[in-house]
């Protein structure tokens, strides 16, 4: 992959044509659209046999050791197109873009390392940006092709304008886009491959159902639906063929004519997570089998240098982050670490990675890592050299762009997307509308979680759920539900009204609500399977939310377990009675953790409660919003805290569940003492003795020493998949 330091732009016959004898001598190599002028060495001029027709038309030569050479404009035009044919390189563009979930008509904001972009998204201006990149790309390289591309979770959790439509709008939207090719993402799962890929190909997953979806297929040719794009994926494979699903393929080649009129070839490979089994409803990944990334990645690549082609991209729905001094982080980095050891020479240039939701652009092990942040806030903008010579990448030019769909910059959205969108708007915009209630204070619920897993809208979601099942004459303990199954704060207009559609961007699955039989032992059990948050991208961060239970948790006294940093420590029911082991409770929760949803095994097989009334978690929490406005109450945002931590003490007290002595955590301002205390293996010193900490929703620390019990403040990087 050695590239040339000598160039020439295509404005100077005569210039070219040295510059083909210069490469018949052997003397040098050259590449159009970067110089104007060549400098090079006399052997490599007197090879006027690699083009003399061009030298004998020529005006006039001056030669020495190193010799600039200017071409007048009557050289011939033969010699024109023959040079333009000896151009050795061209240059390629790869827009990216991950974890969209349907987000068409939704704004964030794009948090960038350089700045915070408010109001980013949209369907449309992110088409708008794609084709202006495109367009300026083309404008500033002669001899340039634009490739598009996705890296998974273009749909699921979507709002409510792509959801109510089976996120058929969101295809039509990407195929509207141009987007070539893209991989398997963990909620393309969902609700099982087949409806995906129905809507993948533009087919009504629920034909001959009356509905305002329906209406939407009939407003379009299932050409226009379908996605339009290759699904690549190269470590999912059916247990039973051995084989991808419906016809998908492990990689693809995309063939390019240059506007020269040569060709590039770009091999992709796509990957998916490994933690899909553990983060997907089981029933709809049971029949497959999800194999090693990188070994899946250096199988791949090695076929595909065995047909020429060694310009290789990953579409990776894998996690991955930016950490200061440590670079690129996360279960990417790893699967790059790993590749490079199975296969140093595995010619992947690039990673397109997703998943995490998070700020990605680095290198690992000589590949590129990029990913753009989620919901159309941003998109990856790679650029880099592809040699004819070689069939690949000079990873040297290779450069990447994580660029926000800004909204200031003066872009034009793509017309055809914003009617596909407005379409769908107008569609859902009667029931999206509908006010269902009223804030207490505020505009915003916000759901991100303490260092033990708690949030407001964790609490309010779980909270309706369980006054739901008390109203509906279950006489539950609690109400439970997964993290991951809450996608967004709840936010609400600029009176604190509540619309349908944005209680909906909360709870977009409509997972059925379950109520089970348990036993405090396995209500205990279950508790203790939470993980957290490790601190890095791609590990385990699974906790639940819950409502009725109260209980505190203490640091895990097994020190090799590292994978649950807590354990329960102390139980109570609502009204502060202990949570007896042997006893049996009714709990409620949703269908996807009582499959064990996330790795919450403990919830498996329980009995249920005869006669409970199902109905969907979405449906729950806008019919209690609902309710509440019928009363003429308004929608709490805050409650007192459901868990708490403990830390065992001197002094005696209430005796945990493993008999230690506890002490509670005060839940207001506490003064502390002169203390150290350890959390992620860091070290670090409380304030001075009689300064006051106030306890924040932000990350908890406690400290482990002589006893004390201390509330520490810490940041936490909230982290959505």
């Amino acid at each position: 992959m050695t590239k040339n330091n000598i160039h020439f732009y295509g404005k100077s016959i005569l210039t070219l044509a040295v510059a083909a004898a210069a490469v018949a001598a052997g003397g040098v190599n050259v590449k159009a659209n970067e110089a104007t002028t060549i400098t090079t060495t006399p052997q490599a001029l007197t090879a006027t046999s690699a083009a003399p027709q061009a030298l004998a038309s020529t005006s006039q030569v001056t030669s020495s050791a190193t010799s600039s050479i200017v071409a007048t404009s009557s050289a011939v035009s033969t010699t024109l197109a023959s040079a333009t044919s000896a151009d050795t390189s061209a240059a390629v563009q790869i827009l990216g873009i991950n974890d969209f979930h349907g987000y068409i008509d939704t704004t964030n904001t794009a948090h960038l390392p350089s700045s915070n972009v408010k109001g980013a998204g949209t369907a449309a201006l992110l088409a708008g940006y794609l084709n202006s990149e495109t367009a300026s790309f083309a404008s500033a390289n002669a001899n340039a092709v634009t490739l598009k591309v996705e890296a998974g979770d273009m749909i699921g959790a979507s709002p409510a304008t792509s959801n109510l439509l089976y996120d058929q709008p969101t295809m039509a939207v990407l195929n509207a886009m141009g987007i070539q090719v893209g991989t398997l993402g963990n909620h393309d799962f969902d609700k099982g491959l087949q409806w995906d890929n129905d809507v993948l190909n533009g087919i009504n997953p629920e034909p001959g159902v009356s509905s305002i979806a329906d209406q939407f297929y009939q407003e379009y040719t299932q050409q226009q639906l379908a996605g339009g794009f290759e699904t690549v994926i190269s470590n999912v494979v059916d247990k039973n063929t051995g084989e991808p699903p419906f016809g998908y393929q492990p990689y693809t080649i995309l063939t390019e004519t240059t506007p020269d009129g040569q060709t590039i070839k770009v091999g992709f490979i796509g990957v998916i997570t490994t933690e899909t089994p553990d983060i997907s409803n089981p029933q709809n990944v049971s029949q497959y089998e999800f194999l090693d990334p990188a070994t899946q990645i250096a199988k791949y690549s090695a076929i595909l240098q065995g047909q020429g082609v060694n310009a290789i991209v990953v579409l990776g729905h894998t996690a991955s982050d930016n950490e200061g001094d440590n670079g690129v982080v996360g279960e990417t980095a790893d699967i790059i670490t790993k590749l490079n050891q199975i296969d140093p020479n595995n010619s992947v240039d690039l990673y397109i990675a997703g998943h995490s939701h998070t700020y990605t652009d680095g290198v690992v092990g000589g590949i590129r890592v990029v990913q753009a942040l989620s919901y159309g806030e941003a998109f990856d903008d790679v650029t880099a050299d592809y040699d004819f010579a070689t069939n690949d990448f000079d990873d040297s030019t290779i450069d990447a762009n994580i660029v926000a769909v800004d909204p200031t910059k003066g872009v034009t959205p793509d017309s055809t997307v914003a009617s596909i969108v407005s379409n769908a708007e107008v569609l859902t915009s009667e029931l999206t509308t509908q006010p269902v209630g009223q804030l207490a204070s505020g505009t915003v619920v916000s759901r991100s979680a303490n260092a033990i897993g708690e949030s407001p809208m964790g609490d309010l979601v779980t909270y309706a759920q369980y006054e739901t099942a008390l109203s509906d004459g279950v006489p539950v303990i609690a109400a439970m539900t997964n993290d991951g199954g809450i996608r967004t704060d709840l936010v609400a207009n600029s009176d604190g009204s509540v619309t349908w559609g944005a209680a909906q961007a909360v709870q977009p699955f409509g997972d059925t609500i379950e109520a089970v039989q348990m036993t405090g032992q396995q209500i205990e059990d279950v508790l203790n399977q939470q993980t957290f948050d490790s601190g890095d991208a791609g590990t385990d961060q699974f906790y639940l939310q819950e409502y009725g239970i109260k209980y505190t948790v203490k640091p895990n006294p097994d020190k090799t377990d590292i994978t649950h940093p807590y354990v329960v420590a102390t139980m109570t029911d609502e009204a502060g009675n202990p949570i007896s082991l042997t006893k049996t409770y009714d709990v409620v929760i949703n269908d996807y953790i009582y499959a064990g949803g996330d790795g919450f095994t403990a919830f498996e097989n329980l009995p249920l409660v005869d006669g409970y009334p199902q109905d969907t978690d979405t449906n729950i929490l806008t019919n209690f919003f609902k309710s509440l406005a019928a009363k003429g109450e308004k929608i709490p945002v805050s409650f007192e805290a459901q868990k708490s931590l403990y830390v065992a003490s001197e002094t005696p007290g209430s005796p945990d569940t493993g008999g230690n002595s506890v002490t509670k955590v005060p839940e207001n301002t506490t003064k502390v003492s002169n203390v150290t205390y350890t959390y992620k293996n860091t070290k670090k010193a409380l304030p001075a003795t009689g300064d006051s900490i106030t306890p924040t929703t932000e990350l908890l620390g406690i400290s482990l020493l002589a006893g004390a019990a201390t509330l520490v403040s810490l940041k936490k990087r909230n982290k959505a998949n």
